[in-house]
């Protein structure tokens, strides 16, 4: 049996990364649970994803002097 208590660190928190271990033992939410902390990180990762690409563009354009690409391409996205 996990006990709670035992789960936190005092000197570095309660988990470096990851899921509460006591989650596993609980049957009706635990796939619940998982699933949506799956889609929440996937949602956080391809946001993350499209800002570096949009920014990617723009030094690109500056890179290349194109300042209509600039107005007309990367202010619009």
């Amino acid at each position: 049996m996990l006990i709670p208590e035992n789960a936190y660190d005092s000197a570095g928190g309660p988990y470096p990364i990851g899921v509460d271990p006591v989650w596993n033992l609980a049957e009706s939410n635990k796939l619940t649970f998982l699933n949506s902390m799956k889609m929440k990180i996937s949602v956080i990762l391809g946001i993350a994803q499209m800002t570096f690409g949009v920014l990617l563009s723009y030094h690109n354009y500056k890179y290349f002097k194109s300042e209509l690409d600039i107005k007309f391409m990367f202010i619009p996205k």
